[in-house]
């Protein structure tokens, strides 16, 4: 009988184990997805232009949402002001890169 109590408690303490690798995972992505929900937020259109500004915000600080620093890059060059897109740039966010298409 003691041998099946400690095996339940294995059980149960590698479920806990599995529960909390779980957890950690979901929270780490729910914090990347806050980050690029915030700055997909600030591309807006203005006078039927699209812009891409850079976010200055606490969430995108380096080494907290993503580990790096490049910032927003638009065709390879770091966004420091609004700047209008036009067909075929690319937006690299991170290590993700966007690139408009227009029909």
């Amino acid at each position: 009988m003691s041998l099946t109590l400690l095996l339940f408690v294995l059980r149960v303490a590698a479920g806990l184990l599995l529960l909390s690798f779980v957890g950690a995972i979901f929270v780490m992505m729910w914090r990347d997805y806050r980050a690029i929900s915030e700055e997909i937020a600030t591309r807006t259109r203005r006078r039927g232009h699209l812009l891409v500004v850079h976010a200055e915000s606490e969430s995108l600080k380096p080494g907290t949402a993503f580990p790096f620093s490049n910032g927003t890059l638009l065709n390879g060059y770091r966004v420091e002001e609004p700047i209008v897109l036009s067909a075929g740039d690319v937006i690299s966010v991170g290590q993700v890169e966007l690139k408009l298409e227009l029909d």
